[in-house]
């Protein structure tokens, strides 16, 4: 079974988040995250534990033991429950594309899309 520390660089490489950005958001250290992230690591406060999952879409019970689902499969709000609705009626090769729609607009907001 892989350690908390192998758990935390997958949560972040896979989600594109710097050790920059999880010391911000756990109003941590930099060198605090970087041992996060070695084989000294057994175990994280539960604040922030909650903040890395909640930055990464990972889910914390998975994080801290390697049990259960790797990341969330809800939505946290009415937006992303209206996108789910919607992914579910797709076709599954359809739904792959949907993450690289989103990520898109995302480097491109409201630059006139015609969708507002």
């Amino acid at each position: 079974m892989s350690s908390l520390a192998d758990r935390i660089i997958e949560a972040m490489d896979k989600a594109g988040v710097s050790i920059t950005q999880v010391a911000a958001a756990c109003d941590v250290s930099y060198q605090a995250v970087r041992k996060w992230r070695t084989a000294d690591t057994r175990h994280l406060e539960a604040g922030n534990l909650i903040k890395l999952a909640e930055l990464t879409g990972y889910e914390p019970k998975w994080l801290l033991t390697g049990e259960g689902p790797r990341v969330r499969f809800y939505a946290r709000n009415e937006a992303q429950a209206n996108t789910l609705k919607v992914m579910e009626a797709m076709p599954e090769a359809d739904q792959t594309k949907i993450p690289e729609i989103a990520h898109l607009l995302a480097k491109h907001p409201k630059q006139g899309n015609g969708w507002e």
